[in-house]
């Protein structure tokens, strides 16, 4: 991996943009922050909601 942290906007699953996220987290790590997003009533990018994704250490 190149990247090791992204701001982006907020992106509901099934959308392009979501599916672009996957290249930096997996299923599980959107899922939560998915469901994050709905509990405390966040709104998409185009009302300028962001997520920053940043790359954790990895398990051995």
């Amino acid at each position: 991996m190149i990247v090791d942290a992204i701001l982006s906007g907020t992106h509901e699953p099934g959308t392009s943009h979501y599916e672009l996220l996957r290249a930096f987290a997996d299923d599980d790590t959107l899922g939560r922050i998915d469901h994050e997003l709905k509990t405390h009533a966040y709104r998409t990018h185009e009302f300028g909601d962001s997520v920053f994704l940043e790359r954790g250490a990895l398990q051995t």
